[in-house]
Protein backbone atom coordinates (compact mmCIF):
# COMPACT_ATOMS: atom_id res chain seq x y z
CA UNK A 1 0.00 0.00 0.00
CA UNK A 2 1.81 3.46 -1.08
CA UNK A 3 2.14 6.14 1.77
CA UNK A 4 1.22 9.00 -0.40
CA UNK A 5 -1.01 9.01 -3.45
CA UNK A 6 1.21 9.94 -6.87
CA UNK A 7 -0.74 13.71 -6.86
CA UNK A 8 0.09 13.81 -3.24
CA UNK A 9 3.61 13.17 -3.71
CA UNK A 10 3.20 15.79 -7.11
CA UNK A 11 2.07 18.42 -5.22
CA UNK A 12 4.64 18.14 -2.33
CA UNK A 13 7.47 18.36 -4.99
CA UNK A 14 6.15 21.48 -6.51
CA UNK A 15 6.21 23.04 -3.24
CA UNK A 16 9.99 22.30 -3.00
CA UNK A 17 12.25 25.44 -2.68
CA UNK A 18 15.63 23.48 -3.35
CA UNK A 19 14.44 23.03 -7.48
CA UNK A 20 15.56 26.42 -8.60
CA UNK A 21 13.38 27.09 -12.08
CA UNK A 22 13.74 23.46 -12.87
CA UNK A 23 12.50 23.08 -16.88
CA UNK A 24 9.05 21.80 -17.73
CA UNK A 25 8.96 17.89 -18.04
CA UNK A 26 12.37 17.25 -16.27
CA UNK A 27 12.84 14.34 -14.91
CA UNK A 28 14.29 13.81 -11.58
CA UNK A 29 15.88 10.80 -10.50
CA UNK A 30 17.00 11.45 -6.95
CA UNK A 31 16.13 14.15 -4.41
CA UNK A 32 18.33 14.54 -1.00
CA UNK A 33 15.93 16.62 1.13
CA UNK A 34 16.72 18.24 5.05
CA UNK A 35 13.65 18.41 6.81
CA UNK A 36 12.98 19.51 10.55
CA UNK A 37 13.37 15.68 11.61
CA UNK A 38 16.65 14.97 9.69
CA UNK A 39 18.38 13.92 6.09
CA UNK A 40 15.74 11.91 3.49
CA UNK A 41 16.61 10.90 0.32
CA UNK A 42 14.39 9.21 -2.34
CA UNK A 43 16.54 7.39 -4.97
CA UNK A 44 15.65 5.62 -8.22
CA UNK A 45 18.59 3.53 -7.95
CA UNK A 46 20.64 2.66 -5.12
CA UNK A 47 24.83 1.71 -5.40
CA UNK A 48 25.57 -1.58 -4.96
CA UNK A 49 21.37 -3.01 -4.91
CA UNK A 50 19.79 -1.89 -7.74
CA UNK A 51 16.99 0.09 -9.22
CA UNK A 52 13.40 0.83 -7.79
CA UNK A 53 11.55 -2.67 -8.15
CA UNK A 54 14.45 -5.07 -6.78
CA UNK A 55 14.65 -2.33 -3.75
CA UNK A 56 10.76 -2.69 -3.57
CA UNK A 57 10.94 -6.28 -4.10
CA UNK A 58 12.62 -6.84 -0.62
CA UNK A 59 11.41 -3.55 0.94
CA UNK A 60 9.68 -3.99 4.76
CA UNK A 61 6.40 -1.77 5.22
CA UNK A 62 6.48 0.84 8.60
CA UNK A 63 4.29 3.09 9.58
CA UNK A 64 5.42 6.64 9.53
CA UNK A 65 4.03 9.98 10.95
CA UNK A 66 0.28 7.67 10.32
CA UNK A 67 1.22 6.58 7.02
CA UNK A 68 2.16 3.24 5.49
CA UNK A 69 5.56 3.32 3.84
CA UNK A 70 7.72 0.43 2.37
CA UNK A 71 11.47 1.18 3.49
CA UNK A 72 14.85 -0.55 2.03
CA UNK A 73 15.78 -3.66 4.05
CA UNK A 74 18.05 -3.58 6.60
CA UNK A 75 20.25 -6.63 4.28
CA UNK A 76 19.34 -3.95 1.41
CA UNK A 77 21.01 -1.10 3.31
CA UNK A 78 24.06 -2.95 4.07
CA UNK A 79 24.87 -4.11 0.95
CA UNK A 80 24.69 -0.48 -0.17
CA UNK A 81 27.19 0.59 2.09
CA UNK A 82 29.56 -1.43 1.80
CA UNK A 83 29.47 -0.88 -1.72
CA UNK A 84 29.73 2.75 -1.42
CA UNK A 85 33.19 1.63 0.41
CA UNK A 86 33.80 4.80 2.24
CA UNK A 87 34.70 4.87 5.60
CA UNK A 88 31.85 6.32 7.02
CA UNK A 89 29.37 3.96 5.34
CA UNK A 90 32.10 1.09 6.25
CA UNK A 91 31.16 2.16 10.34
CA UNK A 92 27.32 2.49 9.59
CA UNK A 93 27.33 -1.08 7.68
CA UNK A 94 28.82 -2.64 10.96
CA UNK A 95 26.50 -0.83 12.91
CA UNK A 96 23.57 -2.19 11.02
CA UNK A 97 25.13 -5.96 10.64
CA UNK A 98 25.09 -5.87 14.44
CA UNK A 99 21.39 -4.31 14.82
CA UNK A 100 20.31 -6.87 12.71
CA UNK A 101 21.61 -10.46 14.13
CA UNK A 102 20.20 -8.65 17.41
CA UNK A 103 16.74 -8.54 15.61
CA UNK A 104 17.08 -11.83 14.73
CA UNK A 105 18.42 -12.92 18.09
Amino acid sequence: MPAWKPSELNNLLKHLSFLANPEPGLSVRNLHLQTDLGEVDLLDTITGVGDLARVRDAAIDVELFGKRVRMISIDDLIAAKESLARDKDLFVAKELQAIREKQRG
